[in-house]
């Protein structure tokens, strides 16, 4: 009977101990690094772009530009930009001050900040939510980064891998049975990537928790299509693979491949002899080769007319035109 009686309680009590475990689990009273925030007060990613030039100016053998953010100077660099939101936020002890945002008297947002591991980040958002009592809880998530997408270098890719409320590990297989009756997952994501015109720049994919994201309608999405030359830029720097965004080795590394722009030929000289010097040098080139025209025109294969120019003769002309302005809007007569 005793043991009938234990089961039976023990029945009752199991919904009450599953929902404490929980709540223990969820509850993180982590605080932000405040001590780096102080120790590196001084850090600009400004100063750290211009050093970064000086080395590939000053070191021969190094012509790729490059960014390194340890742990402690990227959540410096994210403290620098909640401040820029909130110029109180930790300045002093004042309670009111230890929030960066207040969404009412009963929320509080602690911080934001990173913990950066060999091959991924984790982003971790602090709040405090005061019903009676404080329950200080946190939601963070941990994700790899593929900056240039294996199968195509105009997305990049962010793949999360684990997700926790305060200690309380939620993963995929828990929370998309879930969220499944409550909520549109897919949409709901996506619809942060979307811009104000209806353009929808990431996708989502709910099995495997990846976001897929178009670098160039991301970036239109901040500048505008109207901006031609930073749309450009981003075209060029994706379609060659210049740009790169690594981590690893513990560290956040931004590469800007500019050796790919170096030439290793060596470039073609000409002596003062083979240089044109007046119009009538020119004229005298070009009326030299008028004799492919003629054959061209009397050869019956031949579609199209064409002239002969060597690759001497392409770098005269170009010497002769561009040799007092850079003036490539000319117009070469024939004869």
């Amino acid at each position: 009977m005793k043991k009938i009686l234990f089961i039976i309680l023990g029945l009752i009590a199991l919904p009450f101990i599953i929902v404490g475990l929980i709540i223990v689990l969820a509850i993180d009273g982590s605080k932000p690094p405040v001590k780096v925030y102080r120790e590196n007060e001084s850090f600009s990613i400004e100063e750290r772009f211009n050093e970064s030039l000086t080395t590939v100016f000053d070191d021969a053998e190094n012509n790729d530009l490059a960014l390194n953010l340890s742990q402690d100077e990227l959540n410096v660099l994210i403290f620098q930009m909640l401040q820029k939101q909130n110029p109180n936020y930790l300045i002093d002890d004042d309670p009111e001050n230890q929030y960066f945002l207040k969404q009412s008297e009963q929320v509080g947002v602690v911080g934001v900040w990173t913990t950066v591991h060999n091959d991924g980040l984790t982003i971790k958002l602090r709040t405090d939510l005061k019903y009676g009592i404080t329950f200080k809880t946190s939601f963070s998530i941990r994700f790899k980064l593929a900056f240039n997408a294996k199968d195509d270098p105009n997305f990049l890719e962010l793949s999360f891998s684990n997700v926790k409320l305060g200690n309380l590990p939620l993963p995929r297989s828990l929370v998309n049975p879930i969220l499944k009756n409550q909520v549109d997952l897919k949409s709901t994501v996506e619809g942060i990537f979307k811009s104000e015109d209806g353009t929808q720049y990431g996708t989502f994919d709910v099995d495997t928790w990846t976001i897929r994201i178009d670098k160039m309608e991301l970036v239109k999405s901040f500048v505008g299509s109207d901006d031609i030359s930073i749309i450009t830029l981003v075209k060029i720097l994706t379609h060659n693979k210049l740009f790169d965004l690594r981590v690893e080795k513990k560290k956040v590394d931004a590469e800007l491949k500019t050796s790919a722009l170096y030439l290793d030929e060596e470039l073609a000289v000409l002596q003062p002899h083979e240089r044109i010097y007046t119009d009538a040098q020119r004229q005298a080139l070009l009326s030299s080769k008028m004799l492919d025209i003629v054959i061209s025109a009397l050869d019956a294969t031949e579609d199209d007319l064409y002239v002969n120019l060597s690759e001497k003769d392409i770098n005269r002309l170009l010497d002769y035109y561009t040799r007092d302005s850079l003036d490539i809007d000319q117009t070469f007569e024939l004869g």
